[in-house]
């Protein structure tokens, strides 16, 4: 039985606008929403496009971190987002975040666990 012939075609996708370099030197811009993708080329602009929404539907699925500062007790909580973990202090009424780090391969309580004076709070299910 002969192989069925292929062919590449381009389906554009709603909601997505594209920005040429206005001028040498500027790169591509692939935008989705919030999601902008970047690059010297179309193909580079998109390659970032999808690495952002992957990363994204990643950190969905992510559990959130959550310690006990051993000083004064304030709660801090750790979550995974798309550009990091961000990590958040809460007292009394309100939370602020303190720092938005790099994943280094580690969960948001992992993260939460390297740091020095904080007691991490296991998930109870």
């Amino acid at each position: 039985m002969p192989a069925a012939a292929s062919e590449t075609v381009s389906i554009p996708v709603p909601g997505i606008k594209i920005q040429r370099p206005a001028k040498r030197g500027d790169g591509w811009r692939l935008m989705m929403g919030k999601f902008v993708g970047r690059g010297t080329t179309l193909a580079a602009a998109k390659d970032d496009l999808a690495r952002q929404l992957t990363v994204t539907v990643a950190s969905l699925e992510s559990e959130p971190g959550f310690a006990r500062d051993d000083y004064d007790g304030d709660l801090f909580v750790a979550i995974d987002r798309p550009w990091g973990i961000d990590t958040y202090i809460v007292k009394y009424d309100r939370a602020r975040c303190v720092s938005t780090g790099d994943r280094d391969y580690r969960t948001p309580a992992e993260d939460l666990a390297a740091c020095n004076g904080l007691t991490p709070i296991p998930l109870r299910y």
